[in-house]
């Protein structure tokens, strides 16, 4: 390989990076993308909200099962 067919590849690359910037960039700028990435963001708050409220209330709501089995029984 010489050095124009170097050249070749790194053109032919540096063409492959910026196709790649500029899809990332229209994909930014698509406001469904963004769109996607806001439903994204409230599933995950949406989850995280309930593990913290199930980690917090998981113990109270068991022995509250707990009792009321104990009275049924």
């Amino acid at each position: 390989m010489n050095l124009v067919e170097g050249n070749l590849n790194l053109n032919s690359s540096q063409k492959k990076g910026e196709k790649k910037m500029e899809r990332l960039w229209n994909f930014i700028k698509d406001e469904e993308g963004l769109e996607t990435v806001e439903w994204g963001v409230m599933l995950f708050l949406i989850i995280t909200g309930l593990a913290i409220v199930v980690g917090t209330l998981g113990d109270k709501i068991v022995s509250i099962f707990n009792q009321v089995l104990a009275e049924l029984s």
